[in-house]
């Protein structure tokens, strides 16, 4: 959570008390300033410099004034306190806003601006008590409920923390903040059917994120449940169909089990949305063994260097050795400078016993591990040549 969630609320509460007093001082004074309305627009605009400048003006005037400025100095309090929240001074904000509390108990509100200015400082067992003491005001808004969750989860209390989402639902039945979290923190807890059951209540109202079937999948998988996790994704693939990520984790489930063909034909159905994954399929066609298919598919990979590199793998798999030699030309014009693709080049002008054009990619080599494979093929060659071996 690194936003802060009630502040603005905060900053209209301010501004209309100042309103009214402004109302009230006009009738009286012609000469008014109000000062916490035009901090209040400063802060409001992110000018906090602006802000501070006018509220050292208006601390200023009601220290120096007979008559008050026009404004409550409570009222300038809470500003001030919204400026530390803003500026990460969370510990002065909550001192600033319990002194504005004591002097008016009837601002309950005042509660939950402790209550979140403790939590940004770490200091959980404060953050819930004042958010506690701001029920009243607080179950008004669906997001008191996440913030009282998250400072209990974040004092372990996990059964507070569930129980107060639940209790958000009673006011907020279909808030999708408050049901992510519930299936999050379920699933955190090892409850899957829980989760599953608010992921699917969540899903209804945000039908195109797959965020908690993949959180779920995830959590289940490092359990070791991983035809759990794998049945989660069938689930989600159902429900998202086409979703790029669902799709790709799913793939590489099955590509862990080498059920490559399966793999495959999922990485070819999200490849006609979107073409990164055409090489993905063909390659795990090729795992399978099906290099026509694999070759089908190569000819829609855009990338040059993929293209080039799965097509080299195919036939020297398949010992078509002059195919793969023939791929030199492609190499040099698409000026490619991988030297896994050249070593794999240099073999198939070994095998094909072009072997000038060997020595002469080799000598390209500029990493230690292909200088040093290059020499053993050259090494090779030579006794190929002059040992009259049978080498092809």
């Amino acid at each position: 959570m690194k936003k802060l969630i009630f502040i603005i609320f905060l900053i209209i509460e301010t501004a209309l008390n100042a309103r009214v007093l402004r109302e009230n001082k006009k009738k009286e004074e012609t000469n008014f300033i109000p000062y916490l309305e035009v901090a209040s627009d400063a802060v409001n605009n992110g000018n906090y410099e602006k802000a501070e400048s006018i509220l050292a003006e208006a601390k200023k005037c009601y220290e120096t004034s007979e008559n008050g400025c026009g404004f409550v100095y409570e009222d300038y309090l809470q500003l001030v306190a919204v400026i530390y929240l803003n500026r990460k001074y969370y510990d002065k904000a909550a001192e600033m806003l319990t002194k504005v509390l004591q002097k008016y108990p009837d601002r309950n509100f005042l509660n939950l601006y402790i209550g979140e200015a403790y939590y940004f400082n770490n200091e959980f067992d404060k953050s819930i008590k004042a958010l506690e003491q701001g029920y009243e005001s607080g179950k008004k808004e669906e997001l008191y409920f996440l913030l009282l969750s998250k400072a209990y989860k974040k004092n372990t209390d996990i059964s507070k923390s569930l129980k107060t989402l639940i209790n958000g639902l009673n006011f907020f039945p279909s808030s999708p903040t408050l049901l992510k979290e519930i299936s999050i923190l379920y699933t955190d807890e090892g409850f899957y059917k829980a989760a599953r059951y608010f992921a699917v209540k969540y899903n209804k109202i945000e039908k195109s994120d797959p965020f908690l079937y993949l959180y779920m999948s995830d959590k289940i998988r490092e359990k070791g449940f991983i035809k759990d996790s794998q049945n989660i994704l069938e689930e989600a693939n159902i429900i998202f169909p086409l979703n790029a990520e669902i799709v790709e984790r799913l793939s590489y489930t099955y590509i862990n089990e080498e059920n490559y063909t399966v793999a495959g034909n999922l990485f070819k159905k999200i490849a006609l949305k979107d073409n990164k994954y055409y090489c993905q399929a063909a390659e795990a066609f090729r795992a399978a063994g099906e290099n026509y298919e694999a070759m089908r598919l190569n000819k829609f990979i855009t990338n040059p260097e993929k293209k080039l590199s799965q097509k080299l793998v195919i036939y020297i798999a398949e010992k078509s050795y002059i195919r793969a030699f023939l791929l030199l030309k492609t190499a040099e014009k698409e000026n490619i400078k991988n030297e896994n693709i050249f070593y794999k080049l240099a073999y198939s002008a070994f095998k094909t016993e072009n072997y000038n054009e060997m020595e002469n990619i080799i000598s390209k080599f500029a990493t230690p591990f292909y200088i040093e494979k290059g020499k053993k093929l050259k090494e090779l060659a030579l006794k190929c040549r002059t040992e009259l071996m049978k080498c092809n």
